[in-house]
């Protein structure tokens, strides 16, 4: 990335079975991150689609990097093998993020405690448009402090979760109501979602990262 200005930086993960090789070795997050860290001063929108991390470590060391970024307004997680100890980090590194509108971690394998770390850092982030938690194991524990983390935000248009009959939405879906955005919850699949997944991988066919 070379310290440049940039407003949008997309990697896109090099096609291969995804989910047994990684794509980001122990030994290459130091310098990805460091490539990250001179950039995030200026970036808007980061992508990192389908990294697959070799270990916690490796994914925690990229995302400690990416804060603080103050201009950081979308950020583009999806199908990264984050795990629960990539979430709490991802946790920390929101807080550096302070004008963060969307947030996208679509099966990005958080689990309960990954979601949780999450949903809290979100709690403070008065202009948050969007946050996609679908895929993720998530329990009631994490859907609580969604719900918390949502509650009386005025700019909140869509908060996507899995539509899953296991799965209690209530306080989410009361949190929303009460702050006249019952509209925003969006549950399932989106059409438009995997489509947009399907065009970024055939792109990173033709230039992988």
């Amino acid at each position: 990335l070379g310290g440049q200005a940039f407003e949008e930086v997309k990697l896109l993960s090099a096609k291969m079975d995804v989910e047994e090789t990684p794509t980001v070795s122990a030994e290459a997050a130091g310098p990805l991150a460091a490539a990250l860290g001179k950039v995030m001063g200026s970036v808007k929108r980061l992508t990192l689609f389908e990294f697959r991390f070799a270990s916690a470590e490796a994914a925690s060391t990229v995302l400690l990097a990416l804060s603080p970024a103050p201009l950081l307004e979308e950020l583009d997680l999806t199908n990264s093998s984050l795990g629960p100890d990539g979430g709490r980090a991802l946790g920390v590194a929101l807080h550096g993020l302070s004008a963060l509108r969307t947030l996208k971690l679509e099966d990005c394998g958080l689990e309960d405690d990954g979601c949780a770390a999450v949903a809290r850092a979100l709690s403070g982030k008065a202009a948050l448009e969007e946050v996609d938690l679908r895929n993720n194991d998530m329990e009631m524990d994490s859907l609580q402090l969604v719900a918390a983390s949502v509650a009386h935000k005025a700019s909140i248009k869509a908060v996507r979760l899995d539509d899953d009959e296991d799965l209690d939405v209530s306080a989410v879906r009361t949190a929303l109501e009460v702050s006249g955005k019952a509209d925003a919850l969006k549950l399932g699949d989106d059409d438009d979602d995997d489509d947009d997944d399907e065009d970024e991988a055939e792109e990173g066919e033709v230039a992988p990262s």
